[in-house]
């Protein structure tokens, strides 16, 4: 019945080993992942604790309240995903989505973030197998595009997001 209703494949104790499992792997990249987001971002966490919620979806990933879809239980992509969440929840907190312009988009920018951190803990071959996986869509593949531009014109090394903001407006 649920599975016809809600157009799910859940599997209870599938999803619970996949969550104990990408926890652990979580654990090992935590404190680089939240470090690294705040340095590219030049934005600090207002909180200490973000509920995080893994779901075995058809639907994509939601920033707040963070619900993060197991991406047919690849923890990589997973793992890459939960950056990308966490890069949106920090900008959420610190409203940046104000000090966007019309020619900045929010979601590229987040990409851009979440790329840079991901090239921490991945190969860049596994980088470019995830960044092309990430382009699901038409709509996603606009977005990666975008951050291909960023790419071109804001080394994010020596230029943090809040400051290259504020040079832009």
């Amino acid at each position: 019945m649920q599975e016809s209703v809600l157009r799910s494949k859940f599997n209870q104790s599938k999803l619970e080993n996949f969550v104990t499992k990408f926890e652990k792997y979580f654990r090992k990249y935590e404190k680089g992942i939240m470090k690294s987001i705040e340095k590219y971002s030049g934005f600090t966490w207002k909180r200490k604790l973000i509920k995080v919620w893994i779901v075995e979806s058809y639907n994509v990933s939601v920033p707040d309240p963070l619900l993060l879809n197991c991406y047919n239980y690849k923890k990589d992509f997973t793992l890459f995903e939960l950056i990308h969440m966490l890069t949106l929840n920090l900008f959420l907190d610190n409203d940046v989505h104000q000090l966007f312009t019309k020619n900045i988009n929010h979601e590229a920018v987040a990409y851009l973030i979440t790329k840079k951190v991901s090239e921490n803990f991945f190969t860049k071959r596994k980088m470019n197998k995830l960044c092309e996986k990430a382009e699901f869509d038409g709509f996603r593949k606009y977005i990666w595009e975008k951050v291909q531009e960023f790419e071109k014109i804001w080394d994010l090394n020596n230029k943090p997001l809040k400051k290259w903001i504020k040079e832009s407006s």
